[in-house]
């Protein structure tokens, strides 16, 4: 039995999971994949060892700047990330914008940190 999509919702086909036979609504799938990826290890490979993590919410204005965490590319914002307790170096990045950077010291008891920047345009030269 094929799902069927009503008329005026997500045109995109919707999905079905073999492994269970269920219906997966359009844009769940999305929705799970955003999420996963906004959990992700850096570009260079997760932490062996590592106990202790903080959820960081980084927040820009204007959004969409890169976020560098130590010098990997961990995403834009907006995004939510989890991070090994510690001292960490963060820069916010974007064309047309100044780089702004600061130092967390992030502590395994904090549930949760909030990092919102409102970044400045460039100076023209």
């Amino acid at each position: 039995m094929e799902p069927s999509l009503k008329q005026g919702l997500d045109p995109a086909p919707a999905m079905v999971s073999a492994h269970r036979s269920q219906f997966i609504p359009p844009g769940v799938f999305r929705l799970a994949l955003i999420v996963i990826l906004s959990f992700a290890a850096p570009a260079s490979g997760g932490i062996e060892g590592v106990t202790d993590w903080v959820t960081v919410e980084c927040f820009s204005v204007p959004s969409g700047a890169d976020i560098l965490i130590d010098g990997d590319f961990y995403g834009n914002t907006p995004s939510i990330l989890k991070l090994p307790a510690g001292k960490h170096s963060l820069r916010f990045i974007s064309a047309e914008y100044a780089v702004s950077s600061q130092e967390l010291d992030l502590e395994a008891a904090a549930a949760i940190r909030t990092i919102r920047v409102e970044l400045q345009k460039k100076e023209e030269q």
